[in-house]
């Protein structure tokens, strides 16, 4: 729209829209720069764990990262869709056995910044665990989604 209709829609984009998701965008890239190099640290400190991950740890056909994740969901006492109780239980003490693997778990969940480790999803066995609709995004992604929806809405009313 032109002239101070179109002025005003664009400011409630910028203000609603355009600064916090730029806002939100610079905040997400500081974040993963600050896990690369706190995941780095922890990789030095752990030198053979990640070398491991993908081998088998002999329990059900998990691998040791596998295991790790059980671990770390375990620690957080979230249930495990589709892991019985007795793997769970075998892959968690896999784990506790091993300082090193303790370690660099504890190290990994530290990495999450307060947040948690994620909890499993239902196809978590594949390496696939996300949730669109359970995100941590910052409030800028929340608000794109918000504003757009809100604006969906009222125009089909």
């Amino acid at each position: 729209a032109p002239g101070q209709e179109g002025e005003a829609q664009f400011d409630f984009y910028k203000k609603h829209l355009i600064d916090p998701y730029n806002k939100a965008v610079s905040e997400t890239n500081m974040n993963m720069v600050s896990m690369s190099n706190d995941y780095r640290a922890l990789k030095k400190q752990f030198k053979n764990v990640p070398k491991t991950l993908n081998e088998q740890s002999g329990i059900s056909g998990y691998t040791v990262g596998d295991a790790m994740r059980v671990y770390m969901w375990s620690e957080a006492g979230y249930e495990i869709p589709g892991l019985s109780k007795t793997d769970q239980r075998r892959l968690y003490e896999f784990v506790m056995d091993n300082a090193d693997l303790v370690g660099f778990s504890q190290g990994i969940i530290a990495l999450q910044k307060n947040r948690g480790y994620p909890e499993p999803g239902e196809h978590w066995v594949f390496g696939i665990n996300f949730d669109p609709t359970d995100s941590n995004l910052p409030k800028g992604f929340n608000n794109l989604i918000t504003v757009f929806l809100d604006k969906c809405l009222e125009s089909n009313s």
